[in-house]
C-alpha cells in the first residue's frame, strides 16, 4: 500500500522517456497485481456481515480502502478505456496491465458497499477517498456501475447524517469529502470524457463549397461509396453522442433525487439543504462560520459544493425542478451569490464564479427565483462580467443575463390578472419582471459590458484552427495529409469550460448565450446597436462567425450570430452600411454562410439533437438566419454601386444559390410552412442578374420551389409572391426557359393561385401567364386543357367547375375587384392572342371584361385592354363579328380621342388599324360617331405625337387596301 501510494503521488511522466517508462512498468506490474487480491479480500470480509465483534477488521478494511485509493491512481486504472473481459474472474483482474471492465465493476461494488459500513469512521473516510479517486478517473462504463450500486444515494445519506462527535468536525470532514465525490460524479473530466462528436460547424469549415467543386473529376461510384461510408460513421458518432447525453441525464437525475430524499423518522434534512447550508457558511465574509467547520480547510470545496448544486438543477425534469425550488428557498442564497461573485472575497479562481453564474441561470430558468431575487442577483452578475478577464466566467455571466431576459420577457408579457382578488399581486409581479428586463438592458448597454463582449468576440483557439486546416486538407485530397494535432492536458477548452463537457456529449458552445443576449438586447432596444457598432465589435463579430466561433458556436449560437448581424445592419445608419458590408465580405461571412448551407453541414445538422438546434427545424432556422442577412444589402437598399457589385460577386462565387436550394430541399415537405426568407433572397438575385437565373435553373430551382410548396395556395402570401416573381422572371427573360417551366408542370398550381384570396397573388399569377405567352404560342394549347378530370370536378366548388382551364379563370380575372389583377389579366389575354389564332374560339367571353377595363382608372390597365382587343383580330377574323356586335371600334375611337394618357391613345389607334384589315370590321368603322376620318383629323391636329401620327397613317393605308375576309 505504501509503495502504491508513493508511485501514485509521484510526478514522474511515464511517457517522457522510454527507459523511465520501462522501469516504471517493471515496478508497477507486481504492485498492480495486488489490486485483485485486495478486492477479493474486501468482498469476503463484507460477505461475513457486520463485524461489530471484530473491531480489528475495521482497521483492515480501512487499510484496504486506502490501498484501493492508491492503486486507482496507477496507470492500470487510469489508462484509456478498460477492456471488456466478460464475466468477473478474481484471478484475471488485469489484462495487458489494465483493470478489466468486470474488475472495475467489482471495485466500484466493493467501495460502494464500504460506504455503508456502520461504526467504522476510518473505513468511511478511506472508502470515500477511494471513491473520490475512482470518480476523478471515471470511465464511461464506471458511471453505470456507480448508479447500479446506488453511489449517489449512499453519498446523500452521508450528507444527511448528523455529526458523530460533539462539535461535529469529524462528520463535517466526511461530508465535505462526500460532496467532493459527488462533484466528480456529476462533473467528470479527463481524456475519456472528451467530446465524442464535434459541433456541426466543423463539417462546414472542413468541406466548404469550393473544395467540393474542385473534386468533380472523381467518379460517381467512388463518390457514392464515400458518402455512404461517411453517413455510416456519422450515424455511429451521433449514436455515441445520444448515449453520452442519456448517461448524463441518468446520473444527474439520480443525484438530484438522492439529494432531495429525506428521512422523516429521523427528522433529517435533505442533503441538498445541507450542501446549501455549508456553501452559505463558506461564502460568508471574514472567518469561516461555525456552519462550515473544517470545510473551509479543504481545497476546492467551494467549487465542489457549487458543482453539486448546479448540476442537480440543470435538467428539465421534476427532480431538478424540485432541487431548484429548495435551493432558491434558502434564506442566505442571494447573499452567498453576492459574496461568490465579489472578486476581492472570492475563494479560489474564477471557476467558482462561473459556477455561480450557472446556478443563477438554472434557478431563473426553473422559475424558482422571484423577480426581486433576480433583481438582487443582477448587480453582482453584471459587475463580475465587467471585471473578470476569464472568458469562461464572462460567458457564464451572459448565460445568466440571457436566461433572466428571456424569462423576464415571457413573464412580463404572459402574466395577466386572472381574478379581482389577484389583480394587485399579478400586476406587481409583472411590473417587477419588466424592471428586471430594463435592468438587464441597462447592464448590457454599459461600456464595461460592451468591452467584456468584445473580449469574448476576440477569443481564438489555435488548436481549433490547426484541426480545421488538417481536416480540410484531408477532405480536399490535395497534398500530403496533415495529422490532426493532439490537445495537451488543459489545452482543450471543452475540458475547462465552467459547465464541463457534459459527459462528452456537449451540444452547446461557450459563445452561444453571449450572441443570444446581444441579439435580444439589440432587438429590444435599437440604441444598443449604436453602442455595439461604436464599440468596434463588428469586425471581431464577423471574424468570429467566419471561424465558426473557433469551435464554441453550436447551431443555436450560429443562428443567434447571424440574427445579430441582421439586427445590427438594420439599425446601422445608411451612411455606415457600405463599410459594414465590405467588412463582411473581407472577413469571410459570405463564405461561411455558403458553407453552412451546403450538404456537409446540412447533413450534420439534420442528425444533431433536436433540442440542441438540430433536425429539420435546425436546418430551417439556419437557412432563415443566413439568407435574411444576405438579403439586406441587395436592392432596394441604397448601397454604392461598387459595394453592391462586390456583394453580388461574393454571393455568386460562393455558391449561395446552390446552398439555398440544397437547404430548401432538405426541409421540403418536412415543415408546416416553408420560410419566405430564402425565397425572398432567390427572387431578388434572379431579378438582379441573368447569371443568378442561369444558376437557379441549372440547379433545378423550379423543381425545388415546387417541392417546397412555395407555389402552393396554402403557403404564406409573401412566399407565394416571391416564388411567382422567380417564375415570372424565368418566363420573361427568354423563350428558352419555357421548356424548364413546362417540365415542372406548374399549371394546376397556377390555376389555383388565379383564384387566391389575396389580390397580390392573383395579380402575379396573371403576370406569370402573360410572360409565358410573351415569345410564342408554346403554352397556348395548355391554357385551354382541362386541369381536373370529371371525378374531381364533381367535388370542387361550382365556380371552379365553371372555369376548369387556365384561360377561363384568367378571363374572369379581367373583371377582378383588384386593379393590379385586372391590369395583368388584360396583359396576359393580349399575349394569348398575339402569336396565333389558336385560342380565338375561346376568347370571345373576355370582350366585355376588356371593354370595361378600358374605363379603368389605371392608364396601364386601359392600355393593356386596348391592345388585347386589337390582338383578337391580329391573326384572323374569327372574332371580328363579336367585336363589331359589342361596339369595340367605338370604344377604341373614344379612347384614342378622349383618354388623358398618351399610352392608351396610341395603343387604341394601333388596334383600330388592326381591325381595319377585315371587311367585317370596316362596316363598324364606317358607322363610328364622329366619323373615323373626322376623328383622325381631329386627333392629328390636337396631338402632334410622332407615334400617334404613325398609327393614323397606318389606319389610312390599311383602309386603302382591299378588305380581308
Amino acid at each position: 500500500g505504501a509503495a502504491a501510494h508513493l508511485l501514485a503521488s509521484s510526478k514522474i511522466e511515464v511517457e517522457a522517456d522510454e527507459a523511465v517508462a520501462g522501469a516504471m512498468r517493471s515496478v508497477l506490474g507486481p504492485i498492480s497485481a495486488c489490486f485483485g487480491l485486495c478486492i477479493g479480500f474486501c468482498e469476503q470480509t463484507l460477505e461475513r456481515g457486520n463485524a461489530r465483534d471484530q473491531p480489528a477488521k475495521f482497521d483492515v478494511l480501512a487499510e484496504a480502502a486506502k490501498l484501493i485509493a492508491s492503486l486507482a491512481q496507477l496507470p492500470c486504472w487510469t489508462d484509456e478505456a478498460p477492456l471488456d473481459s466478460g464475466a468477473y474472474d478474481p484471478t484475471n483482474f488485469l489484462t495487458d496491465g489494465r483493470v478489466t471492465s468486470a474488475g472495475r465493476w467489482a471495485t466500484i461494488s466493493v467501495v460502494s458497499a464500504l460506504l455503508s459500513t456502520r461504526d467504522g469512521e476510518a473505513v468511511l473516510r478511506q472508502s470515500l477517498r477511494a471513491l473520490g479517486v475512482i470518480a476523478r478517473h471515471l470511465a464511461v462504463g464506471d458511471a453505470d456501475a456507480l448508479l447500479a450500486h446506488k453511489a449517489p444515494e449512499r453519498l446523500a445519506a452521508i450528507l444527511r447524517a448528523e455529526p458523530l462527535d460533539r462539535n461535529g468536525s469529524l462528520r463535517r470532514q466526511v461530508q465535505a469529502h462526500a460532496t467532493q465525490v459527488l462533484a466528480h460524479l456529476v462533473h467528470p473530466s479527463g481524456r475519456q470524457w472528451r467530446q465524442v462528436v464535434e459541433l456541426p460547424v466543423l463539417a462546414a469549415l472542413t468541406e466548404p463549397f469550393s473544395a467540393r467543386s474542385s473534386a468533380k473529376d472523381a467518379t460517381e461510384k467512388s463518390m457514392a461509396a464515400g458518402l455512404e461510408e461517411q453517413e455510416s460513421l456519422a450515424r455511429r458518432d451521433i449514436g455515441n453522442l445520444e448515449h453520452r447525453r442519456e448517461l448524463r441525464n441518468r446520473v444527474l437525475s439520480a443525484t438530484a433525487a438522492a439529494l432531495l430524499e429525506r428521512h422523516e423518522a429521523s427528522g433529517s434534512m435533505a442533503a441538498i439543504t445541507r450542501v446549501c447550508d455549508s456553501l452559505s457558511g463558506l461564502c460568508e465574509t471574514g472567518a469561516p462560520s461555525p456552519r462550515s467547520g473544517s470545510w473551509a480547510q479543504l481545497p476546492g470545496i467551494v467549487s465542489a459544493c457549487l458543482r453539486v448544486v448546479v448540476h442537480s438543477c440543470r435538467l428539465k425534469d421534476p427532480q431538478s425542478q424540485a432541487c431548484a425550488q429548495v435551493v432558491a428557498s434558502h434564506p442566505n442564497l442571494v447573499d452567498a451569490v453576492s459574496n461568490l461573485l465579489a472578486c476581492e472575497s472570492m475563494p479560489g479562481d474564477g471557476f467558482s464564479q462561473g459556477l455561480t453564474m450557472l446556478l443563477v441561470s438554472s434557478l431563473v430558468n426553473h422559475g424558482a427565483l422571484s423577480p426581486s431575487q433576480v433583481h438582487r442577483c443582477l448587480g453582482p452578475v453584471s459587475t463580475c462580467i465587467a471585471s473578470t478577464q476569464d472568458l469562461r466566467v464572462s460567458a457564464a455571466g451572459t448565460m445568466a443575463l440571457a436566461t433572466a431576459l428571456r424569462v423576464g420577457r415571457s413573464q412580463g408579457d404572459a402574466m395577466r390578472p386572472s381574478a379581482m382578488g389577484e389583480a394587485h399581486d399579478d400586476s406587481t409581479r409583472t411590473t417587477s419582471w419588466k424592471l428586471v428586463v430594463e435592468e438587464i438592458l441597462r447592464a448590457v448597454a454599459s461600456s464595461s459590458s460592451i468591452a467584456a463582449f468584445r473580449r469574448l468576440l476576440c477569443f481564438q483557439s489555435p488548436q481549433w484552427s490547426a484541426r480545421v486546416k488538417a481536416k480540410r486538407q484531408r477532405a480536399s485530397g490535395l497534398g500530403s495529409p496533415v495529422p490532426e494535432p493532439r490537445a495537451r492536458p488543459g489545452e482543450d477548452l471543452g475540458e475547462s469550460r465552467v459547465e464541463g463537457n457534459d459527459f462528452g456529449g456537449r451540444t452547446s458552445g461557450m459563445l452561444d448565450e453571449a450572441m443570444g443576449l446581444m441579439t435580444d438586447a439589440v432587438l429590444l432596444h435599437s440604441a444598443i446597436a449604436n453602442k455595439v457598432l461604436s464599440g468596434r465589435l463588428w469586425e471581431p463579430l464577423c471574424r468570429q462567425i467566419s471561424h465558426g466561433g473557433f469551435g464554441e458556436l453550436s447551431p443555436k449560437g450560429l443562428v443567434s450570430s447571424f440574427l445579430l448581424l441582421r439586427a445590427l445592419l438594420e439599425c446601422a445608419p445608411p451612411s455606415s452600411r457600405p463599410e459594414l458590408v465590405e467588412l463582411m465580405i473581407n472577413e469571410g461571412v459570405v463564405w461561411v454562410a455558403s458553407c453552412l448551407l451546403h450538404p456537409p453541414h446540412i447533413g450534420e445538422l439534420k442528425r444533431w439533437p433536436l433540442e440542441s438546434g438540430g433536425g429539420v427545424r435546425g436546418i430551417q432556422d439556419t437557412l432563415v438566419a443566413v439568407t435574411s442577412v444576405l438579403r439586406i444589402p441587395l436592392p432596394p437598399e441604397a448601397l454604392a454601386k461598387e459595394t453592391l457589385v462586390k456583394w453580388q460577386q461574393a454571393i455568386y462565387s460562393e455558391g449561395i444559390v446552390d446552398g439555398t436550394l440544397a437547404a430548401l430541399r432538405a426541409i421540403a415537405k418536412r415543415v408546416d410552412a416553408p420560410p419566405h426568407q430564402p425565397i425572398d433572397l432567390l427572387s431578388r438575385l434572379v431579378l438582379l442578374s441573368s447569371n443568378f437565373l442561369t444558376q437557379f435553373l441549372d440547379l433545378d430551382g423550379l423543381a425545388t420551389l415546387k417541392d417546397s410548396d412555395a407555389l402552393s395556395s396554402n403557403s404564406p402570401v409573401r412566399l407565394l409572391v416571391n416564388a411567382l416573381l422567380i417564375a415570372c422572371q424565368t418566363a420573361r427573360v427568354s423563350e428558352e426557359n419555357y421548356k424548364a417551366l413546362h417540365g415542372e408542370n406548374l399549371y394546376l398550381l397556377i390555376w389555383e393561385l388565379l383564384d387566391h384570396t389575396d389580390a397580390l397573388v392573383r395579380a402575379k399569377a396573371c403576370n406569370l401567364l402573360g410572360n409565358m405567352c410573351r415569345y410564342s404560342h408554346f403554352f397556348y394549347k395548355i391554357l385551354v386543357t382541362p386541369l381536373l378530370d370529371e371525378r374531381v370536378l364533381e367535388l370542387v366548388a361550382p365556380q371552379a367547375r365553371a372555369a376548369p382551364t387556365l384561360l377561363a379563370r384568367l378571363m374572369a380575372r379581367c373583371a377582378d375587384e383588384d386593379q393590379a389583377t385586372r391590369k395583368f389579366a388584360a396583359f396576359a389575354i393580349g399575349n394569348s392572342a398575339f402569336h396565333s389564332a389558336v385560342l380565338y374560339p375561346h376568347l370571345a367571353p373576355c370582350i366585355p371584361y376588356l371593354l370595361a377595363a378600358m374605363k379603368d382608372d389605371d392608364e396601364k390597365t386601359r392600355a393593356n385592354a386596348a391592345g388585347a382587343l386589337g390582338n383578337l383580330v391580329r391573326n384572323s377574323s374569327d372574332l371580328a363579328r363579336d367585336l363589331v356586335r359589342q361596339g369595340v371600334a367605338q370604344h377604341l375611337l373614344d379612347c384614342a380621342r378622349l383618354d388623358v394618357s398618351a399610352a392608351p391613345r396610341r395603343i387604341a389607334l394601333f388596334s383600330l388599324g388592326t381591325m381595319a384589315v377585315y371587311t367585317e370590321c370596316r362596316k363598324a368603322l364606317a358607322g363610328l360617331d364622329p366619323s373615323l376620318s373626322a376623328a383622325l383629323e381631329e386627333i392629328e391636329m390636337s396631338n402632334p405625337d410622332a407615334q400617334v401620327l404613325d398609327h393614323i397613317g397606318r389606319i389610312r393605308k390599311k383602309l386603302l387596301l382591299p378588305g380581308a375576309p
